[in-house]
């Protein structure tokens, strides 16, 4: 644990035998951070415990709540975290505290997917391994997702879908948030480049894209049906989140017709095959 000792200086204490040792004030961004935030609010208040709450690797403090599916907003959780990204989405999200540690782990990532990227390595088993480990030791693999569209696509986003689709499949296989960030970010490249929504901001566009998602098994329908149920607030204007949900329209409900036909067809095999009475019997 870490505390306040003898003015300015950071100590590390075990908490085991209660031996302390000073940490050098240059020696990483975090006891900067430290000296900066919380030490300045420990002056501030003397009366209180000098333990202070400092951000965890994924970008909470220690008595934040994690982000969940009751969040009003799945962008919330990106928009108090992360910013100043070299990205349209930057302007989008807004946030006067987030954590510099997320900032720089995502900064890491996107900076190995631009190398990979100019090396015509995302479709390459072995990088795209590299990107998941990378995202999984910083542990962002759930908010990779999200930064994914911004450097990926244009406005042929069907067909880069099919040229990305083991990298999309590996970020999103089993992660149901990373889904639904993934939903996000794509809303996003819509709302604010302006080639993207010249040509997909419509009925026609929003079905192909979302289809193909769901054809290539990198979003689950219970996925698609939690981010239609609302418009985002906080990632586009919301009138352009409304926009897109109009388009979506017309996949949704043929995603419904489609599982209900499925389950059905489903039910119908299942008494075909059930053994009656007369058979167990015999």
């Amino acid at each position: 644990s870490f505390h306040k000792k003898n003015g300015n200086k950071i100590c590390q204490r075990c908490d085991a035998c209660g031996n302390t040792h000073a940490i050098s004030m240059d020696s990483h961004k975090l006891t900067t951070f430290i000296s900066k935030n919380c030490l300045q609010e420990n002056e501030n208040n003397e009366g209180h415990n000098s333990q202070e709450s400092i951000p965890t690797e994924q970008g909470a403090t220690n008595n934040a709540n994690d982000d969940d599916d009751g969040n009003e907003d799945w962008g919330d959780d990106l928009a108090s975290n992360i910013t100043n990204l070299d990205i349209h989405v930057k302007s989008m999200i807004q946030s006067e505290d987030f954590d510099n540690l997320v900032h720089e782990y995502c900064e890491q990532f996107i900076s190995l997917l631009k190398k990979k990227k100019l090396a015509n390595q995302l479709n390459d088993p072995l990088s795209i391994q590299e990107l998941i480990i990378e995202a999984e030791r910083l542990k962002i693999l759930e908010k990779v997702p999200f930064f994914v569209p911004e450097y990926l696509f244009t406005d042929q986003i069907v067909k880069e879908i099919e040229v990305y689709k083991m990298l999309l499949q590996k970020l999103c296989a089993k992660n149901i948030k990373g889904q639904k960030y993934l939903l996000h970010g794509l809303e996003t490249i819509i709302g604010t480049n302006n080639e993207i929504r010249a040509k997909l901001f419509n009925t026609k566009g929003m079905s192909k894209i979302l289809l193909k998602l769901y054809e290539e098994d990198i979003i689950v329908e219970e996925v698609f049906y939690e981010w239609y149920k609302k418009a985002s607030k906080r990632l586009v204007d919301k009138a352009i989140s409304e926009d897109i949900r109009k388009y979506a329209k017309e996949f949704i409900e043929w995603l419904r017709t489609a599982e209900e036909s499925s389950d059905e067809e489903v039910d119908e095999v299942s008494n075909l095959r059930s053994p009656s009475e007369n058979d167990l019997g015999h």
